[in-house]
């Protein structure tokens, strides 16, 4: 048991620092031009840009929440719907 509390305090401590690194490369996530590599695309966009509709690791279209941002390493970013019921992966491609 104790063990379990272990990894589950060491991926809380991962999700932080994460959340915290996506807050703090906010900008740079939103100058990118995200392309989708595969089959499975967030609202059906290939590309996405990021540059108006970013507020933090939320995703907005027209107004309304419609994503969240999970993982940014670099050149990748990882996303998924607000349910987390499915997953996206994007490159930056500019």
């Amino acid at each position: 048991m104790k063990k379990i509390l272990k990894y589950i305090k060491l991926l809380i401590l991962l999700i932080l620092i994460n959340q915290t690194i996506i807050l703090i490369s906010n900008d740079s996530i939103r100058k990118g031009w995200w392309k989708s590599n595969s089959v499975n695309r967030f609202n059906d966009h290939d590309f996405l840009e990021l540059d108006s509709n970013l507020n933090w690791n939320i995703i907005t279209e027209k107004g309304k929440k419609s994503g969240i941002v999970h993982l940014y390493v670099g050149e990748k970013l990882l996303i998924s719907n607000l349910t987390l019921t499915e997953w996206y992966f994007y490159e930056n491609k500019g």
